[in-house]
């Protein structure tokens, strides 16, 4: 090879290698700029996470962000939780009034909602937010008409939602919460707080308060409320009559089969069913009850069902007590799925009678249990009364006395409930009610379950069965009223309704 060969070749290896080394720059740097780029991505990811971490973790998500529209009105995740945990909270405390400690057995605290059946396709999550979106629909469009119509609080309403506050602020610890906020969030959801709860309470006020203007306004005549009772007066009339059942359940132990007991259930059933007189039907019950329970058979109260709303009685039962043939001393036996029924027939009440008003002043007794302390709230009673007979003694002194004095929702008014019926308040209360030698002005004391009742009657009020109709016929208009309002007022929901109920 030449020297000027060898010269070329140098050069051609020297360049190679240069364009080797450039390459190897290129694709380094190539690779720093995807890092880099990798790097940025990862950092905007996590950037964005810490921000939905924070948001959701401050009240501004669920006080500031809009969850859902109603008409042109905009709700936020904290006033959804309001209704919603307003509708959970009232729907237990109904529950645990009737069934105690089995409640658990329908609606259990202790679990997730999502993971409880309402019925057969919802969850109880599924039922509270169908309600309190109905409720916030109903309330919305209440509220805009009150305004619109002029409509404001009173200073009562004022008050007694005051009062509410300040039960809230004093009381939450007693639910295990350690602040004022953490019962907010902890029994309503994340995001209510004291000012947006008393919002949403004001509204609900404001739309009782139209409705209430509402319904004072619808006038009837008595010839229709009397026509519209009679024309369903099966819904209404109620009805006094006694009832025993007979088991036909088997007994193993005795040698005993279902249809045997069966056989001798109904044979006892209508044995009973042989009796001509009220009398006659308590002594036939006597006799057939199993031993153990003779003592509470004794004096024929067990059997006795007073004044009962049809509605309030087992269908069948009803129907044979609704017949029109029906008279007083009528019987029957009727099968049930393990037992007989057997039933005697009283009366049928029209509700023709007068309703009465009454005022109260409530004394509680802080423990029952404790002579002491029931006698310290008997005292207290009499002391009020004996108060209001060495004063003027008038009802506008008693409502003065009954509004600084009473222990219940009834204060604010003066302690005065109007159109009492039959059925609607306890047994020592109504009777006191319903003496038939009661006249405006009388007073006393009645002592119930409840504590010392210091009473005042303020007379007597409409036919209950009119009071009956108008409500019937108010609640009619007003629903038609509220379907025509509610295309007004559409529900549209947003994303972040998505993070209500937690």
């Amino acid at each position: 090879m030449g020297a000027s060969q060898e010269k070329k070749k140098r050069q051609e290896m020297k360049q190679s290698g240069a364009d080797s080394r450039k390459e190897k720059q290129r694709q380094l740097e190539l690779q720093k700029k995807k890092a880099r780029r990798k790097n940025a991505i990862i950092g905007t990811v996590v950037v964005i996470v810490l921000i939905a971490v924070l948001v959701l973790n401050s009240t501004f998500f669920y006080t500031g962000v809009t969850a859902l529209t109603i008409g042109d009105k905009e709700f936020t995740v904290a006033d959804f939780n309001y209704y919603y945990f307003t509708a959970y909270h009232t729907t237990y405390q109904n529950l645990y009034q009737f069934y105690g400690s089995s409640v658990t057995q329908f609606l259990d605290p202790k679990k997730s909602l999502k993971d409880q059946m309402y019925d057969d396709t919802r969850t109880w999550a599924d039922y509270f937010e169908e309600v309190a979106l109905s409720n916030m629909q109903e309330t919305t469009l209440l509220s805009e008409a009150a305004r619109k119509a002029g409509l404001s609080l009173s200073e009562d309403d004022i008050k007694v939602i005051d009062k509410t506050m300040e039960d809230i602020k004093n009381n939450y610890s007693i639910y295990g919460y350690s602040s004022l906020a953490g019962y907010f969030a902890g029994a309503y959801g994340k995001g209510v707080n004291e000012k947006n709860f008393r919002k949403n309470l004001e509204n609900d006020y404001l739309a009782n308060l139209y409705v209430q203007d509402m319904l004072e306004k619808m006038e009837f005549t008595n010839e229709e409320l009397n026509k519209y009772y009679n024309e369903n007066r099966d819904k209404y009339d109620l009805l006094t009559f006694r009832r025993y059942y007979v088991s036909g359940l088997a007994d193993e132990e005795k040698g005993i089969d279902s249809e045997t007991a069966m056989a001798k259930a109904k044979e006892t059933a209508e044995a009973i069913s042989e009796a001509k007189s009220e009398q006659e039907f308590n002594d036939l019950v006597l006799k057939y009850v199993p031993e153990d329970k003779k003592d509470s058979y004794a004096d024929g109260s067990a059997t006795l069902y007073k004044n009962l709303s049809p509605s309030n009685i087992l269908d069948e039962h009803a129907e044979w007590l609704l017949d029109e043939a029906r008279k007083e001393g009528d019987t029957t036996v009727i099968e049930a799925s393990s037992g007989y029924y057997v039933l005697y027939f009283i009366s049928r009440n029209d509700n023709s009678y007068n309703t009465v008003n009454v005022r109260h002043i409530l004394v509680t007794v802080e423990d029952s249990s404790n002579e002491d302390s029931d006698k310290v709230a008997k005292e207290k009673a009499e002391a009020l009364l004996k108060v209001w007979q060495t004063g003027e003694a008038t009802e506008e002194s008693f409502a003065e006395l009954a509004k600084a004095n009473s222990e219940d929702g009834s204060a604010s008014n003066g302690g005065l409930i109007e159109n009492i019926a039959l059925g609607q308040m306890v047994t020592e209360f109504e009777q006191w009610c319903f003496d038939e030698s009661r006249k405006p002005g009388d007073t006393g004391i009645v002592k119930t379950q409840y504590g010392y009742h210091v009473m005042y009657f303020s007379g007597r009020g409409e036919p209950y069965r009119l009071l009956i109709a108008k409500n019937a016929l108010q609640n009619e208009e007003y629903k038609n009223w509220l379907e025509a309002e509610k295309p007004n007022y559409e529900i549209s929901k947003k994303f972040a309704l998505k993070f209500a109920k937690k």
